[in-house]
């Protein structure tokens, strides 16, 4: 899934019984990036907070920035 900042994707955690929240794209964080570019974190807006979540829990992409 390719996503950049601006786009509002559906964010599922793990603890999550609601089947996931639309979530807007921040910032990639580049603190949470390891050196293979393997493993991607980011800034996301997450039920009105600003939170660190891995990609692997984005579920689809909602809607794309233009």
């Amino acid at each position: 899934m390719s996503v950049k900042v601006g786009d509002i994707v559906r964010v599922r955690l793990p603890h999550d019984e609601r089947g996931g929240i639309p979530c807007l794209l921040v910032d990639r964080d580049p603190l949470w990036a390891d050196r293979d570019n393997h493993d991607v974190w980011w800034a996301v807006i997450y039920d009105g907070e600003l939170r660190e979540v891995h990609q692997d829990y984005f579920r689809e992409v909602i809607s794309e920035s233009r």
